[in-house]
């Protein structure tokens, strides 16, 4: 099942010994304003990132993508694959385009320990992938826990 969101709803994660912070804006149609660790994104109603800010470099464009990455393939289950591509383009003084494929899958559930306290969670894998001109390419693997708020509740 996917998430119920709301407008001021806020995550806090922990990354390197400190807090940060992610942060529902606003939400208008199927799109919401995000605060992701304090860079300013674009979401579909599942969090899955129209447009994307660097979260170490606030300086630098953003990058927009022809439709939203799949981080978030709701509802998740034990065993659940998924792949799916887009199209991407950093527009400003150095503009640049290129493609993404995102794969992902559902681990299963492990028990996991958080300030909040211990909750049952799906362990979730998205190996990401960008690529432009010029030789450009970026690789990384997100991994996040989700638990539904039916568990928590």
């Amino acid at each position: 099942m996917s998430p119920s969101l709301k407008s001021e709803d806020v995550w806090v994660g922990r990354i390197a010994g400190s807090d940060r912070e992610f942060r529902i804006e606003s939400i208008r149609d199927d799109k919401m304003e995000v605060s992701f660790w304090g860079a300013e994104m674009t979401t579909d109603p599942n969090l899955n990132v129209f447009v994307y800010r660097s979260l170490t470099d606030s300086s630098l464009e953003p990058s927009v993508s022809n439709k939203a990455g799949m981080w978030f393939a709701f509802p998740l289950y034990p065993g659940k694959t998924w792949e799916d591509s887009y199209d991407w383009e950093v527009r400003g003084a150095a503009p640049v385009k290129g493609k993404a494929e995102d794969r992902g899958k559902v681990i299963g559930w492990e028990e996991v320990q958080v300030p909040a306290g211990s909750f049952r969670a799906l362990k979730v894998e998205v190996e990401r992938r960008f690529y432009g001109k010029g030789g450009m390419a970026d690789d990384a693997t997100l991994v996040y826990w989700y638990t539904p708020r039916s568990i928590v509740s």
